[in-house]
């Protein structure tokens, strides 16, 4: 489902939409995964949530995820399976300045907490809380503070 909102008029919905004028707003703006409101996003599809389709809820969608396209599709910037840890406290114990893969963490297994220096990333998730800034598994750089 792709809105008819106004925005996409400026910021194309897709890669395959992005002609040579809206290359730039649609690495700035865009995020192809999720829409630039959100609406392809499985927080809002698989759990949901309502899509706030008005351009105060493109501005928070985009703050949350900014400059998704031009670090995920255009500079490609993801620390893969070498990503240096600075600090991890998860399930296998507090461990320092390490190196390993880029990983997802499940709440499930306690609360952890996470410092990777290359790409810059911190996460927090507890029992009642999910804190996280910077480059997330694959490049995207995202914020939350979510309960």
């Amino acid at each position: 489902m792709t809105p008819t909102h106004w925005l996409y008029r400026i910021v194309p919905a897709s890669r395959g939409d992005v002609t040579f004028l809206a290359a730039i707003p649609w690495a700035l703006f865009g995020n192809d995964e999720g829409g630039v409101f959100g609406e392809r996003d499985p927080y809002h599809t698989v759990l949901g949530n309502p899509v706030d389709l008005s351009f105060w809820g493109f501005v928070k969608w985009w703050v949350r995820n900014p400059f998704h396209n031009l670090f995920f599709h255009v500079l490609r910037w993801d620390a893969g399976d070498n990503a240096l840890v600075l600090y991890a406290r998860d399930e296998n114990g507090s461990r320092w300045w390490f190196r390993a893969p880029q990983r997802t963490w499940h709440v499930e297994n306690g609360p952890q907490f996470y410092v990777r220096l290359l790409a810059p990333f911190v996460s927090y998730r507890g029992l009642r809380w999910e804190i996280y800034a910077g480059w997330r598994i694959g490049g995207a750089l995202g914020f939350a503070l979510r309960k």
